[in-house]
């Protein structure tokens, strides 16, 4: 009983801590998308490196891994 409570706290610790993150990541997307039209070029480039672990191109299609995903590719639609 004691050994499932703590894996019950675990995971809800870890839950927290996952859903601190997404906010954090949901207000940067946000401010950045209320103000792309007002600042330079240079800024939009670090934010972007700021969220973007890896883009990985085989001519063809992009795959774009973000940081905190697992280590998880978010596929990018296909380029025409």
């Amino acid at each position: 009983m004691k050994a499932e409570l703590l894996r019950l706290r675990t995971a809800e610790e870890a839950n927290k801590n996952k859903e601190s993150s997404l906010d954090a990541i949901s207000g940067m997307l946000s401010a950045f998308e209320n103000h792309i039209d007002i600042i330079d070029i240079e800024a939009r480039r670090a934010f972007l490196k700021g969220i973007v672990e890896g883009i990985t191109w085989d001519g063809l299609n992009a795959e774009m891994t973000l940081f905190g995903a697992n280590s998880e590719k978010k596929p990018m639609p296909p380029i025409v």
